[in-house]
């Protein structure tokens, strides 16, 4: 979920474009998440969910926390310009398995990604 037209964009190509890594679908808004959640959890679950941490109608973090209560197997990942310990902490605290900033290089983005799915947070 992520609100920025262009790092959606430049995000969803580093996930397609990279090995392992495939991506079920993007979302703009609180709502739009939800909605993309309810709907994929009819056909996959999903392995992660990359949340921006504020969305044009609503929290990420209120978003992570309802995906944790819903899909706990969903590793979740805060990605924000933010770096901030307050903000990092509030990720975590909300149930985030890990945190991105969004200057980091495609590959590293990627990199980072499969690592939290494998475990490494």
């Amino acid at each position: 979920m992520e609100d920025d037209d262009k790092f959606q964009v430049a995000l969803c190509n580093v996930v397609n474009a990279a090995d392992g890594l495939c991506l079920l679908g993007a979302a703009t808004t609180l709502s739009e998440g939800r909605a993309l959640l309810a709907r994929l959890a009819l056909d996959m679950q999903p392995d992660v969910l990359l949340v921006d941490l504020e969305l044009p109608d609503g929290s990420g973090p209120a978003l992570i926390e309802e995906t944790r209560r819903r899909h706990p197997e969903c590793d979740v990942m805060m990605v924000t310009v933010f770096g901030d310990e307050r903000n990092m902490l509030r990720a975590l605290a909300c149930g985030a398995s890990g945190y991105l900033l969004k200057d980091l290089p495609g590959p590293e983005l990627a990199e980072r990604i499969r690592r939290l799915h494998a475990g490494g947070g």
